[in-house]
């Protein structure tokens, strides 16, 4: 059987392989691994910090927000608005019936307004127009005519439901909305003209 004898030059170089394979293994990974972890951790802090930067954005607008509402205790007077806007257009108002709704970001209210308009169509026209301008914020939730006895060409009945939003205060619910008698969570305020 024949040697077969490596070479110095051969040996010197396997040898040399090994080292460089001990410090990568032994040395440079780990060192690799650790700036890559620290890269990860700033990258993951970035973010943090962004996130925070636009929440505190967003809590920054929503505090806008909240100030250009009417305060919760003005709701007799939106109420007031909207039964001079129907009187402006020559509109019938009977009743204006609310209910509060629950608001899931802190210091708002909400209060849901239902009535029924009546008149020529073309004022309540108007009226929605007139509404969607007033400084009140009010969201739209439904709309859609209803039965009329005995009207005349023209004439409409429209159902409003609309929601408003306002500050929430510490202020007593005022005198002029009162708590109908009865099992009703509803309130209703009744407008005697």
């Amino acid at each position: 059987m024949t040697r077969t004898r490596l070479h110095p030059k051969s040996l010197v170089v396997i040898m040399l392989v090994g080292v460089l394979l001990f410090l990568y293994v032994g040395v440079l990974a780990p060192v690799r691994r650790n700036i890559t972890d620290q890269e990860e951790a700033l990258q993951k802090e970035r973010n943090e910090r962004r996130t925070l930067s636009e929440m505190m954005a967003a809590e920054t607008d929503l505090g806008r927000f909240r100030d250009l509402l009417p305060e919760e205790d003005r709701l007799p007077s939106m109420t007031e608005e909207i039964l001079q806007t129907a009187e402006t257009h020559v509109l019938i108002v009977q009743a204006i019936s609310y209910h509060p709704q629950k608001v899931a970001l802190p210091g708002l209210s909400a209060v849901s307004l239902v009535f029924d308009v009546e008149g020529d169509e073309l004022n309540v026209r108007k009226f929605m127009g007139a509404m969607e301008q007033s400084k009140m914020f009010l969201i739209w939730d439904h709309w859609g005519l209803s039965e009329m006895e005995q009207a005349e060409r023209g004439q409409v009945r429209l159902s409003i439901a609309m929601t408003a939003y306002m500050r929430k205060t510490n202020a007593v619910s005022s005198p002029v909305l009162r708590q109908p008698s009865g099992p009703s969570s509803e309130k209703t305020m009744a407008l005697a003209k």
